[in-house]
């Protein structure tokens, strides 16, 4: 295996910025497993560089929660911040802190690892090969990487699948193999981004059971450009933070940001003069609707509840088969 491993980063330097992300053993203690842990993210005035321009400029946040669990989702998060955050880009300016301490600090020191979204992978390589490249390239020793990789694909219920090669393997298959490699780290704060993004839903709400399965205890930061209300990342974390920019725009438990919106997406059943009709009540009381594919996106006025929404809908003979808000950041 070190013979792989030591042609493998010789021929592919662009896998280097990867497992820099993930080469946290942790051999001393995270600081986020006792009482009173400190926060999980904060920047302060951050700003991150890509190419030697500003990517990011002037951010400011602290997540809330100092929980030995704690989950937290960012919505609207761009790339570079996951990249700082796990020590792959540096802080250009300002201040990014992981557990209260400096976020290349944090992956020097082998407290927390970060599994980025489909990054490059010898294709050739089963699933074992790559966890346990990843745990002999955080440190630990022949055997000792063998039994993490043995313990890091349990956690993530690809036991069956240890020998399947890399090319052949299915999108969410090489994404739990990818969260596997952070965890064979030995790290136990996780920086993650969004490993449900752009899968069928079939797909992903029974991959997100075994994600959220395999974080239980663990302190965890999802990073997503975008995802939905109705997620099981959203529907499962303690806080979410809205981006625009350097801007946090929303902060809190995905449900209270939900209450605070006053769009919706609409899906309703019925003939088109039951939805024409439905269309023209719901005008006359203020709600302005957009298409969006299949739904329609309905905007609230103050004063008007959903309930009144439904009653319109109930009262022109259509019924609405979803209701679900939507918020900057969500889709």
């Amino acid at each position: 295996m070190p013979d792989r491993v030591s042609s493998y980063k010789r021929s592919e330097r662009a896998g280097d910025s990867v497992a820099r992300a993930m080469t946290v053993p942790s051999t001393s203690a995270d600081p986020g497993t006792n009482a009173g842990m400190p926060v999980l993210l904060e920047a302060r005035a951050a700003r991150v560089d890509v190419g030697g321009a500003p990517t990011l400029e002037g951010l400011t946040f602290a997540t809330t929660s100092t929980a030995a669990s704690a989950r937290v989702l960012i919505v609207g998060a761009p790339r570079a911040l996951f990249e700082a955050a796990s020590g792959v880009l540096p802080i250009a300016h300002g201040t990014l802190l992981v557990n209260g301490i400096a976020a290349h600090d944090a992956v020097a020191r082998r407290v927390s690892a970060g599994a980025p979204l489909d990054p490059q992978m010898p294709p050739t390589w089963s699933v074992r090969d790559y966890v346990t490249w990843s745990a002999r390239l955080a440190g630990h020793s022949k055997s000792d990487a063998t039994a993490r990789a043995t313990q890091a694909m349990a956690r993530m219920r690809l036991e069956v699948l240890e020998t399947a090669r890399l090319e052949k393997a299915l999108p969410h298959v090489r994404r739990a193999t990818v969260l596997a490699a952070m965890f064979a780290t030995g790290a136990t704060t996780f920086l993650v981004e969004d490993p449900l993004a752009n899968l069928p839903e079939e797909v992903a709400r029974p991959f997100a059971r075994v994600v959220l399965d395999a974080f239980a205890g663990s302190r965890v930061v999802f990073f997503a450009g975008r995802t939905s209300l109705t997620s099981p990342l959203a529907a499962e974390v303690d806080e979410a933070l809205v981006l625009a920019g350097p801007d946090v725009v929303a902060q809190g438990a995905p449900a209270e940001i939900a209450a605070r919106t006053r769009s919706f997406a609409v899906r309703l059943t019925g003939d088109l003069d039951a939805f024409a009709t439905f269309r023209d009540r719901a005008t006359l009381k203020g709600i302005a609707f957009e298409a969006d594919g299949a739904r329609v996106v309905a905007t609230l006025p103050d004063g008007v509840s959903t309930t009144d929404l439904m009653n319109l809908a109930l009262d022109s003979r259509a019924v609405i088969i979803e209701l679900r808000p939507l918020a900057p950041g969500f889709a």
